[in-house]
């Protein structure tokens, strides 16, 4: 007969078990993703017309003959083929690639104006494309970047010059130095609050000047100099990623940016993304979220691992979003597996927005979102209505519950020991607060130099407060912003905010300005001020806080910036009987390279 297992192995059976359901459900939503990308998809394609899933084989070989032109370094030839796409195939994946290969045109000729208008056209209008992050990052370097002149930018010579140039080749990125220092002067004698030097470096290494193999990175390393400061060194972003847009796939490997379905915004692990069709992307993702770090301090958190996947659509029928699966593991534990929806239906001047996540441990939703945008002539009017959890549902918030102040347990693990999992799932519930927003809004442009936006809001929300348990409270917001630009013919703009907001238990008022003048292409200098009111209600008490400040910025033909702001802020309270006064001063060095 077959021997018995003994209970040790059957526990971790079992727990093996528990810890691999949600690969299981990862593993099905993946396939029957695959599967409705390849069989269902394509039979909606009839009566859409050819091209609207697939590129026509005449526009994929103008497409692919641009791109050779580009790589040859035949950018007027390049330019015309990209311009006729762009007249042709509006609404298409090839247009989307024209206007991208327009702004590099434009920048490898040295025609910067050029370029920062067409980066800024791209990001507007496809906001979901693969090459949105590379399209900021290359705007953020350009905005002050002069024009070359014609005689520098045409010759072959000239060309291999510039792409020999470390800024053009190999590596790329910017060290910044920050300065901040702090004196409170309030005090007998003044005393500094904050005295810091931190560096940050941000590169991109490309294994040629053209071609699909990058690694980014982006750290920060901090030194304090008051009282022995420990210092404080963080890597962002780490990671390398292979791309090709004649492939279909795209991977990265490292630490990077999360997708946004999930509750932390950086994971060490791997990235897929798979384009069977030019208006479809499906990604899948998993790994280890990233965690503040302590000083010195840079590790991989393997107690907490997670599953990601989603499907993105692009403009099809004027729709687009994206349907996800995540799935997240504490300590050996499932503490969020939810499902979500986050997309948008634009046309003409109607745009409907929907936001939806929805637990499926909990059987609950964490956010219902829909959203209305309509724009006529010179205005634009938009209104939201949104439900939510704050925070989103987790078992991990269990451990906020008062009944296990002053216990041990303060781990998920030690909280599986004592607690089955209809209780913890109780004490999570118990610790989540439920918020329903309103929100109304008119942006109107009333001319080329003055615009404004007005809004507001009604909040109501079911709060979890440890003395009193579950209270009910209200909040109603009203805001206004103007802005101005060269009104006087004196290359100036000027914004104003103001903020008021009417809570249960408080109420706040915020007035924000600005004045800045710009010299010329490479100087800016600002004035600005900022004014705090809050009251509480309940115990009456007040306090004020005005901060004028100043800041000056100048860049230089090189790339280089520089910038020095000043702000003095004086604080004054109902609680205590002394004013404070203090001067806050950051200086930092921006280079290029």
């Amino acid at each position: 007969m077959p021997p018995v297992p003994s209970a040790t192995n059957m526990q971790i059976t079992a727990s093996f078990k528990q810890f691999t359901q949600g690969g299981r459900i990862f593993a099905r939503l993946t396939l029957y993703t695959l599967l409705l990308t390849f069989f269902l998809i394509p039979g909606c394609s009839v009566g859409m017309g050819k091209n609207m899933l697939r590129t026509d084989t005449g526009n994929a070989s103008q497409l692919e003959k641009g791109i050779n032109a580009f790589e040859k370094a035949d950018y007027e030839k390049a330019r015309e083929i990209f311009n006729k796409l762009i007249e042709t195939r509006i609404g298409t994946f090839e247009l989307q690639e024209a206007q991208w290969y327009l702004a590099q045109i434009a920048e490898e000729q040295g025609r910067f104006n050029e370029a920062r208008q067409q980066y800024a056209l791209f990001i507007q209008n496809f906001p979901s494309n693969s090459h949105m992050t590379e399209a900021k990052e290359k705007l953020a370097a350009l905005s002050s970047v002069r024009d070359q002149t014609t005689e520098t930018f045409e010759t072959e010579p000239v060309l291999r010059q510039r792409e020999a140039f470390p800024r053009y080749g190999r590596l790329s990125g910017t060290l910044t130095s920050e300065y901040l220092y702090d004196h409170l002067l309030s005090s007998e004698p003044a005393t500094a609050t904050q005295n810091r030097l931190s560096e940050f470096l941000d590169l991109r290494w490309r294994k040629m000047v053209r071609t699909d193999m990058r690694i980014y990175f982006l750290g920060t390393y901090s030194q304090g100099f008051l009282d022995q400061e420990d210092p404080h060194s963080q890597i962002s972003k780490l990671f390398a990623e292979w791309n090709n847009l004649r492939s279909v796939l795209d991977f990265r490997l490292g630490r990077q940016p999360a997708s946004g379905n999930t509750l932390f915004s950086r994971f060490d692990g791997t990235s897929v993304v798979y384009r069977p069709f030019n208006l479809i992307n499906f990604n899948a993702s998993t790994g280890y979220p990233v965690h503040t770090f302590g000083s010195n301090k840079v590790e991989i958190q393997l107690n907490h691992l997670f599953y990601d996947a989603y499907l993105t659509v692009f403009d099809f029928y004027h729709l687009g979003g994206k349907i996800y699966y995540t799935e997240e593991f504490k300590e050996g534990l499932s503490t969020r597996n939810a499902v979500g929806l986050n997309g948008y239906w634009l046309k003409d001047h109607i745009n409907i927005t929907t936001i939806l996540d929805y637990d499926l441990d909990f059987g609950k939703f964490n956010d219902e979102l829909i959203g209305l945008e309509y724009t006529h002539l010179n205005m634009r009017y938009s209104g939201t209505v949104e439900y939510r959890k704050s925070p989103f549902l987790d078992y991990e918030t269990a451990l906020l519950d008062p009944s296990l102040v002053g216990t041990n347990l303060t781990t998920l693990e030690a909280l599986k020991q004592s607690r089955s999992l209809d209780q913890i799932r109780s004490l999570t519930l118990a610790n989540t607060s439920d918020l329903l927003d309103f929100q109304l809004g008119t942006a109107v442009d009333f001319s080329k130099i003055w615009r404004g936006d007005f809004r507001y809001g009604h909040t109501i929300s079911e709060v979890v407060d440890f003395t009193v348990g579950r209270t009910r409270k209200t909040a109603d917001r009203l805001s206004m912003f103007l802005s101005e630009r060269n009104g006087l013919n004196f290359s100036e703009v000027w914004t104003l905010l103001l903020l008021y907001q009417m809570a249960t238990d408080s109420q706040t008022v915020t007035s924000s300005s600005s004045l800045s003048k710009y010299w010329n292409s490479s100087a800016v200098t600002s004035l600005r001020f900022r004014w705090d009111y809050t009251e509480f209600i309940t115990s009456g008490a007040r306090s004020f806080r005005y901060i004028p400040g100043l800041a000056f910025s100048l860049s230089f033909k090189n790339g280089m910036q520089a910038s020095l702001e000043g702000d003095y802020a004086i604080e004054d309270s109902s609680t205590s009987p002394d004013t404070l006064t203090t001067v806050q001063t950051r200086t930092s060095i921006t280079i290029p390279f």
